[in-house]
């Protein structure tokens, strides 16, 4: 499967999705305006909960990264041209082994996406009744990078190449993640709800019994391209591709991930109680991009 392929079937699942998360928040909203009755009726009496005051709960989710991206996609575009021209340079020495390059350029962009998945335990102070939760979760989360765009290599005969290209970076970062949220109506069997988070992943270097090891470097830089080659002979068609690990990457070029991803996250979403004890959400929000999230919990 080639990386367009992905994009597309990457978006497909997005799209569906989506959707059904949509469609649970929809109800959620929907049923704030059928409860007005009941909460009238319940307004005169009196009612303590102390108990429910802890929620653990897992939850897979989609999303993009576009704004991260931006922290290195300069680096990205550069080592991705740099790549395709050292192959084409390569290829055509042995065709012409007095070739000397001279000026190029390059125009790639990057889009982002990928599923997570992840572990949560949330506190609420003031139990089943309160609006206010402290959350702190551990999100496994797959970046997907790709990019793709065109680069041409000019050479010292009047010769030149251009190829268009693809490339995909794969990131599997750890994120911690504290998050504050507000149900709206906490008493309701479904209530919206808002919630706001902050965290980070560490994919730098760590000390393992006392040696420096790379963390979550061994994941892969891939990339193919196919274009022509324009000369006063025949024409000639230039094509590859190849996989590399982010450290090697890093090594032959200026390519550099930041050791430090830092993530904020704005949310809206539903909050359904299947029993007192079992619950399920639904939430769509800002996750250094645009994210989709289907989750179960316990509540005790």
């Amino acid at each position: 499967m080639t990386i367009r392929q992905m994009k597309k079937s990457a978006w497909k699942t997005g799209q569906v999705f989506g959707a059904f998360c949509l469609m649970l928040l929809a109800s959620g909203i929907g049923l704030y305006g059928q409860q007005a009755e009941q909460d009238q009726e319940l307004s005169s009496v009196a009612v303590i909960d102390d108990s429910g005051k802890f929620e653990i709960g897992v939850y897979y989710g989609r999303w993009t990264l576009n704004p991260l991206i931006s922290q290195f996609e300069e680096s990205l575009s550069t080592e991705l041209g740099e790549q395709i021209r050292e192959e084409i340079n390569d290829e055509l020495m042995n065709l012409n082994p007095f070739l000397l390059p001279t000026t190029y350029s390059d125009q790639f962009s990057f889009d982002s996406s990928g599923p997570n998945y992840g572990l949560e335990l949330r506190f609420y102070p003031q139990g089943r009744l309160g609006a206010f939760s402290l959350g702190l979760s551990i999100d496994k989360v797959t970046m997907r990078i790709y990019g793709e765009g065109n680069t041409r290599q000019n050479y010292d005969d009047g010769s030149y190449a251009e190829a268009s290209g693809t490339g995909e970076v794969i990131l599997r970062p750890l994120f911690t993640t504290l998050s504050f949220r507000w149900d709206f109506v906490p008493r309701w069997r479904v209530t919206p709800y808002f919630s706001v988070a902050a965290g980070m992943a560490s994919i730098g270097k760590v000390k393992q019994s006392g040696e420096t090891v790379d963390y979550d470097r061994t994941d892969n830089v891939t990339w193919e391209y196919e274009g022509q080659y324009n000369w006063v002979g025949p024409d000639y068609s230039i094509s590859g591709g190849g996989t590399m690990t982010l450290k090697e990457a890093e090594e032959e070029g200026d390519f550099n991930i930041p050791n430090i991803l830092p993530l904020i996250s704005l949310n809206f979403g539903a909050r359904a109680e299947i029993t007192p004890n079992l619950l399920v959400r639904a939430e769509i929000g800002f996750w250094d991009g645009l994210g989709y999230r289907l989750g179960i919990s316990g509540r005790f």
